[in-house]
Parts: C-alpha cells; structure tokens; sequence
C-alpha cells in the first residue's frame, strides 16, 4: 500500500471512492484509469468520443504535470471504451496529445460497460 505522500487526486471526489488518480513508488508514477468526467460526478461529453478523449488526455496531462512529467514519459497505456469505431475516429485527438512522445506500448479494448456511466452520483 502507498504511503500518504505517494497518493495523488487529481479531484476531491475521488476520495469518496478510496480512489487515486495517481500513486509513485520508487521512481515510477502509476496512473489510474481515468474517465471523462467533472467534478460533480457528472460524465463529460456522453456520446462525443472526441470530446471525451480530450477530456481524458488533458486530465492525465494534468496528473503527469503535477509530478515533473510529460506525456514522453509515458512508456504504456490501457485504453478502455464502450465504442471501438466511435474511438478510432477520435484517434487524431489522441495523436495530438502525444505528438511530441514516442508511442507508447499498450492494449485497446472495447468492454460494454464502464464505472463512470451516469451512476457515480449513486455510489456517493
């Protein structure tokens, strides 16, 4: 388990869940699954994919920044969406987030279902 001063919160809300956005270990930064959301709970962008990769990217540009860290430091990524070809199409927003860095190894996958889908208000 992380020490204290290893746990990073991007937002507030995500100690109501015992969630992290980010903890560092030894010299390494672990970035939680980050979705497309505000600081309400509430989903960004429902049914723009483009938006939402936007949303997503820049919350992780954010944790990478707050640590000394940019997006070429990233050496591999899980990307998780409810829509492949909806995502494909929004892949030029991605490139354009990492178009200074090398690509990163990683793994898409299309799953039917994510956490944050309008019922995180509930889980409060």
């Amino acid at each position: 388990m992380p020490r204290p001063d290893q746990v990073f919160h991007l937002r507030e809300m995500e100690k109501d869940f015992h969630y992290a956005q980010a903890n560092k270990g030894y010299k390494t930064l672990y970035i939680s699954g980050t979705g497309s959301w505000d600081d309400k709970y509430n989903a960004v962008a429902p049914g723009d994919m483009k938006a939402q990769v936007k949303n997503v990217y820049s919350d992780l540009k954010k944790t990478l920044e707050a640590h000394g860290l940019t997006f070429e430091h990233v050496l591999k990524e899980g990307i998780w969406v409810t829509d492949m070809n909806a995502f494909i199409e929004a892949l030029p927003v991605r490139k354009e987030f990492l178009k200074d860095a090398a690509p990163p190894a990683g793994m898409w996958g299309e799953i039917s279902r994510l956490a944050i889908d309008g019922t995180m208000k509930k889980w409060k």
